[in-house]
């Protein structure tokens, strides 16, 4: 089912998925990306923020496997810091909010200047298909690759991430892993992403690096 395929982070069953819906159109599957934001830099306080890179389909590198490469992640960039705000707007109902880092300037006890969170994107979906988001992260720690990180003191929802790194024009033996979410599921008040570069061992999986981290 396609609760499996999210829940077991399954490569094949999201490429077929996106190839069956979006193949004949990939445009629209753009036109989604666009929607949300996430082909945008955040445009937050910080200096040299990473920008994203999408392939079009009018490109001439965009080829028949292009789509299903970049439905689990390959030939795309994005950041960490805006994965995580779009699992923030997963979370709180379907708003993409720029992330602050400074909330105010003062000098000595008089405050020069304040800033406020602002909202980049509201409803990045609807209702109902955020609300199936919801469950789906939560499924993933429930009875998914993040099974290991349950807990019963409270719930958390997120999604593991594993990648194989490019290296001198070929994907490598070497990982970058990932796992992003927040808690309590049910009414989020705290989020994480957390990215672990070329992880040792056997088990090189973002539900076995990083989601204990997390």
């Amino acid at each position: 089912t396609v609760r499996e395929v999210f829940e077991k982070s399954s490569n094949v069953g999201v490429s077929k998925l996106v190839d069956e819906h979006f193949g004949h159109q990939p445009q629209r599957y753009m036109d989604y990306i666009e929607s949300v934001g996430l082909d945008q830099p955040l445009g937050f306080q910080l200096k040299g923020e990473g920008l994203p890179y999408f392939k079009r389909p009018s490109d001439k590198n965009w080829y028949g496997t292009t789509l299903p490469w970049m439905s689990i992640g390959y030939e795309l960039k994005i950041t960490p810091l805006q994965t995580l705000s779009f699992y923030n707007a997963v979370a709180n109902g379907g708003d993409l909010v720029k992330p602050i880092i400074v909330q105010q300037i003062s000098r000595g006890n008089s405050i020069e200047r304040k800033f406020k969170s602002e909202t980049l994107k509201k409803n990045i979906a609807s209702n109902k298909t955020v609300k199936q988001l919801q469950e789906l992260l939560q499924g993933v720690v429930d009875q998914g690759t993040a099974g290991n990180i349950a807990t019963e003191t409270y719930a958390i929802a997120g999604k593991t991430g594993t990648a194989q790194k490019l290296e001198n024009g070929r994907y490598t033996q070497k990982y970058y892993t990932s796992f992003v979410g927040y808690f309590p599921a049910d009414q989020p008040k705290y989020s994480a992403i957390v990215v672990i570069d070329s992880p040792k061992g056997f088990n090189a999986y973002g539900g076995d690096v990083c989601a204990p981290v997390f």
